[in-house]
Protein backbone atom coordinates (compact mmCIF):
# COMPACT_ATOMS: atom_id res chain seq x y z
CA UNK A 1 0.00 0.00 0.00
CA UNK A 2 2.75 2.44 0.98
CA UNK A 3 4.73 1.51 -2.16
CA UNK A 4 1.65 2.12 -4.30
CA UNK A 5 1.10 5.56 -2.76
CA UNK A 6 4.78 6.40 -3.34
CA UNK A 7 4.44 5.43 -7.01
CA UNK A 8 1.30 7.58 -7.38
CA UNK A 9 3.13 10.52 -5.72
CA UNK A 10 6.07 10.09 -8.07
CA UNK A 11 3.76 10.05 -11.10
CA UNK A 12 2.01 13.18 -9.83
CA UNK A 13 5.35 14.92 -9.31
CA UNK A 14 6.48 14.03 -12.80
CA UNK A 15 3.17 15.11 -14.31
CA UNK A 16 3.05 18.55 -12.70
CA UNK A 17 6.64 19.38 -11.77
CA UNK A 18 6.88 22.73 -13.50
CA UNK A 19 3.57 24.47 -12.95
CA UNK A 20 5.11 27.07 -10.58
CA UNK A 21 7.52 28.03 -13.37
CA UNK A 22 4.65 28.24 -15.84
CA UNK A 23 2.75 30.52 -13.48
CA UNK A 24 5.82 32.73 -13.03
CA UNK A 25 6.25 32.95 -16.79
CA UNK A 26 2.59 33.80 -17.37
CA UNK A 27 2.60 36.51 -14.70
CA UNK A 28 5.75 37.97 -16.21
CA UNK A 29 4.16 38.17 -19.67
CA UNK A 30 0.97 39.76 -18.31
CA UNK A 31 2.90 42.35 -16.30
CA UNK A 32 4.99 43.27 -19.36
CA UNK A 33 1.91 43.68 -21.52
CA UNK A 34 0.62 46.09 -18.87
CA UNK A 35 3.90 48.03 -18.90
CA UNK A 36 3.92 48.25 -22.70
CA UNK A 37 0.33 49.14 -23.47
CA UNK A 38 -1.18 50.63 -20.29
CA UNK A 39 1.47 52.10 -18.00
CA UNK A 40 2.89 55.52 -18.88
CA UNK A 41 5.59 56.82 -16.52
CA UNK A 42 6.31 60.44 -15.77
CA UNK A 43 9.76 61.94 -16.20
CA UNK A 44 10.72 59.66 -19.07
CA UNK A 45 14.14 60.02 -20.71
CA UNK A 46 12.71 58.86 -24.04
CA UNK A 47 11.88 62.48 -24.89
CA UNK A 48 15.61 63.28 -24.59
CA UNK A 49 16.51 60.28 -26.76
CA UNK A 50 13.96 61.32 -29.40
CA UNK A 51 15.41 64.85 -29.31
CA UNK A 52 18.91 63.49 -29.95
CA UNK A 53 17.56 61.36 -32.78
CA UNK A 54 15.87 64.38 -34.39
CA UNK A 55 19.06 66.40 -33.95
CA UNK A 56 20.92 63.70 -35.84
CA UNK A 57 18.43 63.95 -38.70
CA UNK A 58 18.84 67.75 -38.85
CA UNK A 59 22.63 67.42 -38.59
CA UNK A 60 22.67 65.05 -41.56
CA UNK A 61 20.73 67.57 -43.63
CA UNK A 62 23.35 70.22 -42.81
CA UNK A 63 26.28 67.88 -43.46
CA UNK A 64 27.28 67.85 -39.78
CA UNK A 65 27.75 65.19 -37.15
CA UNK A 66 25.30 64.95 -34.28
CA UNK A 67 27.93 66.30 -31.90
CA UNK A 68 28.66 69.36 -34.06
CA UNK A 69 24.97 70.15 -34.37
CA UNK A 70 24.38 69.71 -30.64
CA UNK A 71 27.27 72.04 -29.79
CA UNK A 72 25.94 74.75 -32.11
CA UNK A 73 22.43 74.34 -30.70
CA UNK A 74 23.78 74.79 -27.18
CA UNK A 75 25.55 78.01 -28.09
CA UNK A 76 22.39 79.37 -29.70
CA UNK A 77 20.32 78.45 -26.61
CA UNK A 78 22.89 80.09 -24.33
CA UNK A 79 22.87 83.28 -26.37
CA UNK A 80 19.06 83.38 -26.45
CA UNK A 81 18.91 82.96 -22.65
CA UNK A 82 21.33 85.88 -22.24
CA UNK A 83 19.34 88.15 -24.51
CA UNK A 84 15.90 87.52 -22.99
CA UNK A 85 17.16 87.22 -19.39
CA UNK A 86 16.01 83.65 -18.68
CA UNK A 87 17.80 80.77 -16.97
CA UNK A 88 20.69 79.47 -19.10
CA UNK A 89 21.06 75.75 -19.78
CA UNK A 90 22.49 73.95 -16.71
CA UNK A 91 26.20 73.00 -16.61
CA UNK A 92 26.98 69.96 -18.74
CA UNK A 93 24.25 70.64 -21.34
CA UNK A 94 26.82 71.24 -24.07
CA UNK A 95 28.02 67.63 -23.83
CA UNK A 96 26.16 64.47 -24.85
CA UNK A 97 26.54 62.33 -21.74
CA UNK A 98 26.18 58.89 -23.33
CA UNK A 99 28.98 56.69 -24.68
CA UNK A 100 29.07 56.27 -28.48
CA UNK A 101 27.57 52.76 -28.47
CA UNK A 102 24.71 53.96 -26.28
CA UNK A 103 24.10 56.82 -28.71
CA UNK A 104 24.05 54.32 -31.55
CA UNK A 105 21.27 52.45 -29.76
CA UNK A 106 19.45 55.74 -29.10
CA UNK A 107 19.47 56.43 -32.84
CA UNK A 108 18.43 52.89 -33.80
CA UNK A 109 14.62 53.48 -33.74
CA UNK A 110 14.97 56.12 -36.49
CA UNK A 111 15.60 53.27 -38.96
CA UNK A 112 11.91 52.39 -38.65
CA UNK A 113 10.50 55.94 -38.83
CA UNK A 114 9.79 57.35 -42.28
CA UNK A 115 8.49 60.85 -41.45
CA UNK A 116 10.84 63.09 -39.50
CA UNK A 117 9.20 66.44 -40.32
CA UNK A 118 6.65 66.48 -37.48
CA UNK A 119 8.47 66.13 -34.15
CA UNK A 120 5.34 65.24 -32.13
CA UNK A 121 4.51 62.36 -34.45
CA UNK A 122 8.17 61.41 -34.63
CA UNK A 123 8.40 61.28 -30.83
CA UNK A 124 5.29 59.10 -30.53
CA UNK A 125 6.63 56.59 -33.04
CA UNK A 126 10.10 56.74 -31.51
CA UNK A 127 8.72 56.09 -28.01
CA UNK A 128 6.72 53.05 -29.15
CA UNK A 129 9.72 51.51 -30.92
CA UNK A 130 12.14 52.25 -28.08
CA UNK A 131 9.87 50.77 -25.41
CA UNK A 132 9.34 47.69 -27.57
CA UNK A 133 13.11 47.28 -27.88
CA UNK A 134 13.51 47.41 -24.13
CA UNK A 135 10.64 44.97 -23.59
CA UNK A 136 12.51 42.55 -25.85
CA UNK A 137 15.66 43.01 -23.74
CA UNK A 138 13.57 42.41 -20.61
CA UNK A 139 12.24 39.15 -22.05
CA UNK A 140 15.76 38.01 -22.96
CA UNK A 141 16.90 38.63 -19.37
CA UNK A 142 13.96 36.60 -18.03
CA UNK A 143 14.77 33.66 -20.35
CA UNK A 144 18.48 33.75 -19.48
CA UNK A 145 17.68 33.76 -15.75
CA UNK A 146 15.51 30.69 -16.39
CA UNK A 147 18.38 28.99 -18.23
CA UNK A 148 21.03 29.95 -15.69
CA UNK A 149 18.98 28.63 -12.78
CA UNK A 150 19.26 25.07 -14.08
CA UNK A 151 23.04 25.41 -14.28
CA UNK A 152 23.59 27.20 -10.98
CA UNK A 153 20.92 25.48 -8.89
CA UNK A 154 20.23 22.03 -10.40
CA UNK A 155 18.77 20.63 -7.16
CA UNK A 156 16.30 23.41 -6.43
CA UNK A 157 12.61 22.57 -6.51
CA UNK A 158 10.45 24.21 -9.23
CA UNK A 159 8.74 26.50 -6.72
CA UNK A 160 12.12 27.79 -5.53
CA UNK A 161 13.10 28.62 -9.10
CA UNK A 162 9.70 30.21 -9.62
CA UNK A 163 10.40 32.47 -6.64
CA UNK A 164 13.61 33.59 -8.31
CA UNK A 165 11.73 34.41 -11.50
CA UNK A 166 9.06 36.07 -9.37
CA UNK A 167 11.68 38.24 -7.67
CA UNK A 168 12.88 39.43 -11.06
CA UNK A 169 9.35 40.10 -12.24
CA UNK A 170 8.19 41.88 -9.08
CA UNK A 171 11.33 43.95 -8.43
CA UNK A 172 11.52 45.16 -12.01
CA UNK A 173 7.78 45.90 -11.98
CA UNK A 174 8.25 48.02 -8.86
CA UNK A 175 10.87 49.93 -10.88
CA UNK A 176 8.41 50.37 -13.76
CA UNK A 177 8.93 54.15 -13.87
CA UNK A 178 12.46 53.63 -15.27
CA UNK A 179 12.30 50.12 -16.70
CA UNK A 180 11.37 50.83 -20.32
CA UNK A 181 12.21 54.53 -20.39
CA UNK A 182 15.96 54.40 -19.73
CA UNK A 183 18.85 52.67 -21.50
CA UNK A 184 19.73 50.70 -18.38
CA UNK A 185 17.59 47.68 -19.26
CA UNK A 186 19.87 47.19 -22.26
CA UNK A 187 22.89 47.30 -19.96
CA UNK A 188 21.23 44.80 -17.62
CA UNK A 189 20.66 42.46 -20.55
CA UNK A 190 24.27 42.90 -21.71
CA UNK A 191 25.60 41.94 -18.27
CA UNK A 192 23.38 38.87 -18.05
CA UNK A 193 24.35 37.80 -21.58
CA UNK A 194 28.04 38.16 -20.66
CA UNK A 195 27.44 36.13 -17.49
CA UNK A 196 25.60 33.44 -19.44
CA UNK A 197 28.45 33.19 -21.98
CA UNK A 198 30.99 33.04 -19.13
CA UNK A 199 29.24 30.13 -17.42
CA UNK A 200 28.18 28.11 -20.47
CA UNK A 201 30.91 28.46 -23.12
CA UNK A 202 34.11 26.46 -22.98
CA UNK A 203 36.31 29.22 -24.39
CA UNK A 204 36.24 32.80 -23.08
CA UNK A 205 36.12 34.56 -26.46
CA UNK A 206 32.34 34.98 -26.63
CA UNK A 207 32.26 36.11 -23.01
CA UNK A 208 34.92 38.73 -23.67
CA UNK A 209 32.90 40.03 -26.63
CA UNK A 210 29.76 40.26 -24.48
CA UNK A 211 31.60 42.05 -21.69
CA UNK A 212 33.22 44.46 -24.18
CA UNK A 213 29.77 45.35 -25.51
CA UNK A 214 28.55 46.07 -21.97
CA UNK A 215 31.61 48.26 -21.23
CA UNK A 216 31.15 50.26 -24.43
CA UNK A 217 27.50 50.75 -23.51
CA UNK A 218 28.28 52.09 -20.02
CA UNK A 219 31.49 52.17 -18.01
CA UNK A 220 30.13 50.44 -14.90
CA UNK A 221 30.94 46.89 -16.18
CA UNK A 222 34.62 47.84 -15.88
CA UNK A 223 34.14 47.20 -12.15
CA UNK A 224 33.19 43.61 -12.88
CA UNK A 225 35.86 43.03 -15.52
CA UNK A 226 38.80 42.15 -13.20
CA UNK A 227 36.92 39.55 -11.13
CA UNK A 228 35.18 38.06 -14.19
CA UNK A 229 38.49 37.82 -16.03
CA UNK A 230 40.00 36.01 -13.03
CA UNK A 231 37.11 33.53 -13.13
CA UNK A 232 38.10 32.54 -16.71
CA UNK A 233 41.63 31.45 -15.75
CA UNK A 234 41.99 27.80 -16.70
CA UNK A 235 44.23 26.05 -14.18
CA UNK A 236 44.76 23.20 -16.66
CA UNK A 237 46.90 25.61 -18.68
CA UNK A 238 49.23 26.36 -15.78
CA UNK A 239 52.51 24.45 -15.71
CA UNK A 240 53.66 22.26 -12.86
CA UNK A 241 56.43 23.69 -10.74
CA UNK A 242 57.10 25.98 -7.84
CA UNK A 243 54.84 28.78 -6.66
CA UNK A 244 56.67 31.47 -8.62
CA UNK A 245 56.43 29.61 -11.91
CA UNK A 246 52.72 29.06 -11.51
CA UNK A 247 52.11 32.65 -10.41
CA UNK A 248 53.87 33.98 -13.51
CA UNK A 249 51.86 31.65 -15.76
CA UNK A 250 48.64 32.71 -14.03
CA UNK A 251 49.50 36.38 -14.48
CA UNK A 252 50.34 35.83 -18.15
CA UNK A 253 47.00 34.14 -18.78
CA UNK A 254 45.16 36.96 -17.01
CA UNK A 255 47.09 39.61 -18.96
CA UNK A 256 46.23 37.97 -22.28
CA UNK A 257 42.54 37.95 -21.42
CA UNK A 258 42.70 41.57 -20.31
CA UNK A 259 44.45 42.57 -23.53
CA UNK A 260 41.82 40.71 -25.54
CA UNK A 261 39.05 42.54 -23.70
CA UNK A 262 40.65 45.94 -24.32
CA UNK A 263 41.10 45.09 -27.99
CA UNK A 264 37.41 44.17 -28.34
CA UNK A 265 36.36 47.37 -26.52
CA UNK A 266 38.48 49.35 -28.97
CA UNK A 267 37.12 47.54 -32.01
CA UNK A 268 33.54 48.28 -30.95
CA UNK A 269 34.40 51.92 -30.35
CA UNK A 270 36.34 52.43 -33.58
CA UNK A 271 33.41 52.84 -36.05
CA UNK A 272 31.79 55.52 -33.87
CA UNK A 273 35.07 57.35 -33.43
CA UNK A 274 35.66 57.28 -37.20
CA UNK A 275 32.17 58.68 -37.87
CA UNK A 276 31.86 61.23 -35.04
CA UNK A 277 35.43 62.12 -34.10
CA UNK A 278 36.88 62.93 -30.68
CA UNK A 279 33.68 64.65 -29.55
CA UNK A 280 32.06 61.24 -29.00
CA UNK A 281 34.50 60.72 -26.09
CA UNK A 282 33.42 63.87 -24.27
CA UNK A 283 31.14 61.73 -22.12
CA UNK A 284 34.26 60.83 -20.12
CA UNK A 285 34.77 64.49 -19.27
CA UNK A 286 31.08 64.86 -18.47
CA UNK A 287 31.04 62.07 -15.91
CA UNK A 288 34.40 63.03 -14.47
CA UNK A 289 33.09 66.51 -13.67
CA UNK A 290 29.85 65.36 -12.04
CA UNK A 291 29.33 66.11 -8.37
CA UNK A 292 27.47 64.42 -5.52
CA UNK A 293 24.01 63.59 -6.85
CA UNK A 294 21.05 64.01 -4.49
CA UNK A 295 20.14 60.29 -4.43
CA UNK A 296 23.63 58.94 -3.68
CA UNK A 297 24.70 57.61 -0.31
CA UNK A 298 27.16 60.48 0.04
CA UNK A 299 24.30 62.95 -0.45
CA UNK A 300 22.35 61.26 2.35
CA UNK A 301 25.37 61.78 4.59
CA UNK A 302 25.49 65.46 3.62
CA UNK A 303 21.75 65.86 4.21
CA UNK A 304 22.11 64.45 7.72
CA UNK A 305 25.13 66.68 8.43
CA UNK A 306 23.18 69.61 7.01
CA UNK A 307 20.63 69.13 9.76
CA UNK A 308 23.47 69.78 12.23
CA UNK A 309 24.73 72.93 10.56
CA UNK A 310 26.81 71.87 7.54
CA UNK A 311 26.16 74.36 4.69
CA UNK A 312 24.54 72.61 1.70
CA UNK A 313 23.04 73.83 -1.56
CA UNK A 314 20.99 71.91 -4.10
CA UNK A 315 21.83 72.86 -7.70
CA UNK A 316 20.77 71.57 -11.14
CA UNK A 317 23.76 70.44 -13.17
CA UNK A 318 24.77 67.64 -15.53
CA UNK A 319 21.17 66.65 -16.11
CA UNK A 320 20.58 65.93 -12.43
CA UNK A 321 20.48 67.61 -9.00
CA UNK A 322 23.74 67.79 -7.06
CA UNK A 323 24.50 68.83 -3.50
CA UNK A 324 27.21 71.42 -3.01
CA UNK A 325 28.94 71.59 0.38
CA UNK A 326 32.46 71.99 1.78
CA UNK A 327 32.74 68.18 1.70
CA UNK A 328 31.35 67.55 -1.80
CA UNK A 329 34.66 67.73 -3.69
CA UNK A 330 36.40 65.42 -1.22
CA UNK A 331 33.56 62.87 -1.37
CA UNK A 332 33.55 62.92 -5.18
CA UNK A 333 37.26 62.08 -5.19
CA UNK A 334 36.75 59.44 -2.50
CA UNK A 335 34.10 57.83 -4.68
CA UNK A 336 36.60 57.26 -7.51
CA UNK A 337 39.10 55.69 -5.09
CA UNK A 338 36.50 53.37 -3.56
CA UNK A 339 35.30 52.24 -6.99
CA UNK A 340 38.88 51.27 -7.85
CA UNK A 341 39.23 49.41 -4.54
CA UNK A 342 36.06 47.42 -5.31
CA UNK A 343 37.32 46.39 -8.75
CA UNK A 344 40.74 45.29 -7.48
CA UNK A 345 39.38 43.76 -4.26
CA UNK A 346 36.90 41.54 -6.07
CA UNK A 347 39.64 40.24 -8.34
CA UNK A 348 41.91 39.49 -5.38
CA UNK A 349 39.18 37.52 -3.61
CA UNK A 350 38.68 35.32 -6.66
CA UNK A 351 42.43 35.01 -7.27
CA UNK A 352 42.75 33.47 -3.81
CA UNK A 353 40.02 31.01 -4.70
CA UNK A 354 41.72 30.15 -8.01
CA UNK A 355 44.97 29.53 -6.13
CA UNK A 356 43.24 27.13 -3.76
CA UNK A 357 41.71 25.30 -6.72
CA UNK A 358 45.17 25.05 -8.28
CA UNK A 359 46.74 23.82 -5.05
CA UNK A 360 44.01 21.21 -4.67
CA UNK A 361 44.65 19.76 -8.11
CA UNK A 362 41.49 21.22 -9.63
CA UNK A 363 40.80 21.40 -13.35
CA UNK A 364 39.20 24.03 -15.50
CA UNK A 365 38.22 27.60 -14.65
CA UNK A 366 36.48 28.93 -11.58
CA UNK A 367 33.50 29.91 -13.76
CA UNK A 368 33.01 26.21 -14.55
CA UNK A 369 33.97 24.71 -11.20
CA UNK A 370 32.28 27.19 -8.88
CA UNK A 371 29.83 29.35 -10.84
CA UNK A 372 27.89 30.29 -7.72
CA UNK A 373 31.07 31.81 -6.25
CA UNK A 374 31.49 33.98 -9.34
CA UNK A 375 27.82 34.94 -9.18
CA UNK A 376 28.04 35.99 -5.53
CA UNK A 377 31.16 38.11 -6.09
CA UNK A 378 29.57 39.81 -9.11
CA UNK A 379 26.46 40.65 -7.07
CA UNK A 380 28.59 42.01 -4.22
CA UNK A 381 30.62 44.17 -6.64
CA UNK A 382 27.50 45.65 -8.25
CA UNK A 383 25.93 46.46 -4.88
CA UNK A 384 29.18 48.01 -3.69
CA UNK A 385 29.30 50.09 -6.88
CA UNK A 386 25.85 51.51 -6.13
CA UNK A 387 26.86 52.33 -2.57
CA UNK A 388 30.15 54.04 -3.46
CA UNK A 389 29.10 55.83 -6.66
CA UNK A 390 28.73 59.61 -6.51
CA UNK A 391 25.69 59.23 -8.77
CA UNK A 392 22.83 56.87 -7.89
CA UNK A 393 20.04 57.38 -10.38
CA UNK A 394 16.96 55.17 -9.84
CA UNK A 395 17.53 53.22 -13.05
CA UNK A 396 20.88 51.98 -11.75
CA UNK A 397 19.01 49.54 -9.52
CA UNK A 398 17.79 47.80 -12.71
CA UNK A 399 21.33 46.47 -13.26
CA UNK A 400 21.25 44.52 -10.02
CA UNK A 401 17.81 42.87 -10.27
CA UNK A 402 18.83 39.75 -12.30
CA UNK A 403 21.89 39.21 -10.10
CA UNK A 404 19.73 39.27 -6.97
CA UNK A 405 17.35 36.77 -8.59
CA UNK A 406 20.35 34.46 -9.13
CA UNK A 407 21.85 34.99 -5.67
CA UNK A 408 23.55 31.72 -4.59
CA UNK A 409 22.24 31.70 -1.04
CA UNK A 410 20.51 29.08 1.06
CA UNK A 411 16.73 29.31 1.27
CA UNK A 412 16.19 31.45 4.37
CA UNK A 413 18.87 34.08 3.71
CA UNK A 414 17.81 34.17 0.06
CA UNK A 415 14.20 34.90 0.99
CA UNK A 416 15.37 37.58 3.42
CA UNK A 417 17.44 39.14 0.62
CA UNK A 418 14.45 39.10 -1.73
CA UNK A 419 12.22 40.88 0.80
CA UNK A 420 14.86 43.49 1.63
CA UNK A 421 15.67 44.11 -2.02
CA UNK A 422 12.02 44.57 -3.04
CA UNK A 423 11.63 47.02 -0.14
CA UNK A 424 14.68 48.91 -1.40
CA UNK A 425 13.20 49.01 -4.92
CA UNK A 426 9.94 50.34 -3.44
CA UNK A 427 11.77 53.14 -1.64
CA UNK A 428 13.65 53.92 -4.86
CA UNK A 429 10.36 54.37 -6.71
CA UNK A 430 9.03 56.46 -3.81
CA UNK A 431 12.02 58.78 -4.33
CA UNK A 432 11.54 58.91 -8.10
CA UNK A 433 9.05 59.72 -9.43
CA UNK A 434 6.65 59.91 -6.46
CA UNK A 435 8.40 62.39 -4.16
CA UNK A 436 11.07 63.74 -6.47
CA UNK A 437 9.73 67.12 -7.59
CA UNK A 438 8.17 68.47 -4.40
CA UNK A 439 9.86 66.61 -1.53
CA UNK A 440 13.34 65.69 -2.84
CA UNK A 441 14.16 68.71 -5.03
CA UNK A 442 11.68 71.18 -3.56
CA UNK A 443 11.07 72.76 -6.97
CA UNK A 444 9.27 76.11 -6.88
CA UNK A 445 8.68 78.85 -9.50
CA UNK A 446 11.47 81.37 -9.96
CA UNK A 447 9.76 84.78 -10.10
CA UNK A 448 12.88 86.53 -11.42
CA UNK A 449 13.52 84.41 -14.53
CA UNK A 450 10.08 82.88 -14.95
CA UNK A 451 11.62 79.41 -14.73
CA UNK A 452 12.02 77.12 -11.74
CA UNK A 453 14.51 76.79 -8.91
CA UNK A 454 15.51 74.03 -6.54
CA UNK A 455 15.17 74.71 -2.83
CA UNK A 456 16.06 71.60 -0.82
CA UNK A 457 14.80 68.22 0.24
CA UNK A 458 12.16 68.51 2.95
CA UNK A 459 11.80 66.20 5.95
CA UNK A 460 9.84 63.56 4.04
CA UNK A 461 12.34 63.58 1.20
CA UNK A 462 15.30 63.30 3.55
CA UNK A 463 13.75 60.43 5.51
CA UNK A 464 13.00 58.39 2.39
CA UNK A 465 16.42 59.08 0.84
CA UNK A 466 18.27 58.11 4.02
CA UNK A 467 16.08 55.03 4.61
CA UNK A 468 16.63 53.74 1.08
CA UNK A 469 20.36 54.26 1.22
CA UNK A 470 20.70 52.70 4.68
CA UNK A 471 18.86 49.63 3.41
CA UNK A 472 21.06 49.51 0.31
CA UNK A 473 24.21 49.74 2.44
CA UNK A 474 22.94 46.99 4.74
CA UNK A 475 22.25 44.67 1.80
CA UNK A 476 25.64 45.45 0.24
CA UNK A 477 27.52 44.81 3.51
CA UNK A 478 25.65 41.56 4.10
CA UNK A 479 26.37 40.22 0.61
CA UNK A 480 29.91 41.62 0.69
CA UNK A 481 30.78 39.71 3.87
CA UNK A 482 29.59 36.48 2.28
CA UNK A 483 31.56 37.22 -0.89
CA UNK A 484 34.75 37.85 1.09
CA UNK A 485 34.38 34.42 2.65
CA UNK A 486 34.75 32.70 -0.73
CA UNK A 487 38.46 33.48 -0.65
CA UNK A 488 38.87 30.92 2.12
CA UNK A 489 39.90 27.36 1.24
CA UNK A 490 36.81 25.73 -0.29
CA UNK A 491 35.30 22.57 1.08
CA UNK A 492 33.51 21.79 -2.19
CA UNK A 493 33.46 23.10 -5.70
CA UNK A 494 30.00 24.69 -5.81
CA UNK A 495 28.81 24.97 -2.24
CA UNK A 496 26.45 27.74 -1.25
CA UNK A 497 27.46 30.48 1.12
Amino acid sequence: MARSRARRGAVKTERHPRWPLAVAGALFVLSRLYLLFVFRPGGSDVHLYATYAMERELAAEDGQTLYQHHSELYRETLEHARLVHIDPPPPGSAIIEYPPLAMGIVLLPTLFIADTNDFERFEREYTSIFRLMLALCDGIVFVLIWRLMSRLFPTEAPWERALRLGLYGVASLVLAAVLYDRLDMILSMSLVVALYLLLTRRRPGWFLAGLAFAIDLKLIPLLLAPLLLVSTIDVRGLPAGDVRTRAVALGRQLALRGAGLLLLVGLLLAPFYAAWGRACLDFLRFHGARGIQIESTYASMLLVLGSFGLPTLLVPEFGAADILSPLSHMLARLSAILVLVIAVGGAIVLLRRVWFVLAGGGRGSLAKQAPDTVMLCALAALLAALVTSKVLSPQYVVWVVPFVALAPLARRPRHALFVAFIAMCGLTTAIFPCLYVHHVLGIVPNPITGGIKYTHADTIGKLVLVARNLLLVAIAVWIGRRALAVGDPPEGSTERV
